[in-house]
């Protein structure tokens, strides 16, 4: 492993589930780390870990760790350059890591802010939450940051993510409000119809809106883009942490308590999945598997249900680790914080050698296929065919009297996602009056 460090000049200026405030009542500790670090000029920071390609079907996890120590990465999502980003608890800084493994840091400008959830926007910037600095921020891809005021002392933002109207939207945990941010700063508030809820996750849904859990208020709550809210209580006492949208059109989320994984339709209907003891899930994402994968806090694991509710896991090298935030990369591979290992990890091999989210629109339902030319033959005129890092392998022969659009990834809330644009090979158009539309999708 190979590091240097670097002294730049000053910069001028979405975990997408989970809260803190859990992980606090888990460990009372957490929140007494001093925060020894007062940084006058930004650090740029690099390491560098070239990773070996597994074998089809195995399982691989690689950690590289932070340049420093009690950093305490926390969130993280993937950019639209193609890198992975993530918050820093405890340095009070945003880190950037490439599929390769090479990392740099950029500092907040406002010192001890806790930045917590990240997501990327739809403006091709990073926006991100500061939990105790009580702003949202923005990153660009060339690290410079903007910060927005406006939230009333001890809101404690904790979740963000991008919604279906081309907002960010995030939670308040104390504030007991859901936020909207335009891609422009301007900030709009939602009151949470139950008192002290302690709102955490959120994420975009299929059906356009925004999900989010209330910790304390053991409910799942959907808001419209308008600001709607409507609550979903939960049939027993779990501690709603972390959720995002699955592959089946459901909302999947985390029971904080450590009893299981939720699950929740868009019309409100809730089940769940027991986990096995000793778990205690936090951070959850949709994988490109089609599956769903979480991680697994006091295990030092990370986890993977099937929309059928079987569950595996696969340890951490490195134990008491509390692996946090997690993600799916362009590579294909699972991306997750340890916030006691001071590291970021990735899990790789889930794909067996190739990608497989594709989901094809038609007239308002969806469909997810493992191969691209099986969702093509299944198309009709007018319909959307997504691809979330997929490898195209050979060419495509278009067929007669066939408009279709193909987009270079989605989200929980069918926003492009101009990241998923690992592509090979190309496609060819040929025969009849057919249309394809390219819409940021991205041939290499």
């Amino acid at each position: 492993m190979v590091r240097a460090q670097t002294t730049g000049p000053r910069n001028s200026d979405h975990w997408g589930g989970g809260t803190i405030m859990t992980i606090m009542r888990l460990n009372n500790a957490l929140k007494q780390r001093p925060f020894s670090r007062g940084l006058i000029t930004p650090l740029f920071c690099f390491c560098l870990m070239f990773f070996p390609l597994p074998a089809a079907g195995v399982v691989t996890i690689d950690e590289i760790a932070l340049p420093e120590a009690e950093s305490e990465p926390c969130g993280i999502t993937a950019g639209p350059d193609g890198n992975l980003w993530f918050t820093e608890n405890g340095g009070s800084r945003i880190g950037r890591i490439t599929p390769s493994g090479i990392i740099t840091e950029f500092p907040v400008p406002t010192a001890e802010s806790w930045p917590c959830g990240i997501t990327a926007g739809p403006d091709g910037n990073l926006w991100f939450t500061e939990y105790y600095g009580n702003r949202i921020g923005r990153i660009t891809t060339s690290g410079e940051i903007t910060e927005f005021t406006g939230l009333a002392d001890n809101s404690l933002p904790d979740s963000i993510t991008a919604g279906s109207d081309g907002n960010l939207w995030f939670t308040e945990y104390h504030g007991n409000k859901i936020g909207k941010i335009t891609p422009a700063g301007i900030i709009t508030e939602f009151t949470v119809p139950t008192a002290a809820s302690l709102p955490c996750g959120i994420t975009a849904g299929p059906d356009g809106n925004l999900w989010f859990t209330e910790e304390d208020g053991n409910k799942i709550g959907r808001i419209t883009p308008a600001g709607s809210i409507t609550e979903f209580a939960l049939p027993e006492s779990t501690w709603p942490c972390g959720i995002t949208a699955g592959p089946d059109g459901a909302l999947w989320f985390l029971k904080g308590n450590g009893s299981g994984i939720g699950r929740i339709t868009t019309a409100g209907v809730v089940s769940g999945f027991d986990v096995p003891a000793a778990t205690w899930p936090f951070g959850i994402t949709a994988g490109p598997d089609g599956n769903l994968w979480f991680t697994d806090n006091s295990g030092s694991k990370i986890g993977r249900i099937t929309t059928a509710g079987v569950i595996s896991s696969f340890a951490v090298p490195a134990a008491g680790s509390w692996p946090y935030g997690v993600t799916a990369g362009p590579d294909g591979a699972l991306w997750f914080t340890e916030w006691d290992g001071n590291s970021i990890g990735r899990l790789s091999g889930i794909e067996g050698g190739s990608y497989t989210a594709i989901r094809l629109g038609h007239n308002g339902a969806y469909t997810y296929y493992s191969t691209f030319n099986g969702a093509y033959a299944a198309a009709a005129s007018g319909d959307i065919i997504q691809l979330q890092a997929v490898k195209l392998t050979g060419p495509l022969t278009m067929g007669a009297n066939i408009d279709i659009t193909i987009s270079g990834g989605y989200d929980s809330a069918f926003v492009l996602n101009p990241l998923m644009t690992n592509v090979d090979g190309g496609i060819t158009i040929s025969g009849g009056s057919g249309k394809v539309t390219m819409d940021k999708l991205v041939i290499k």
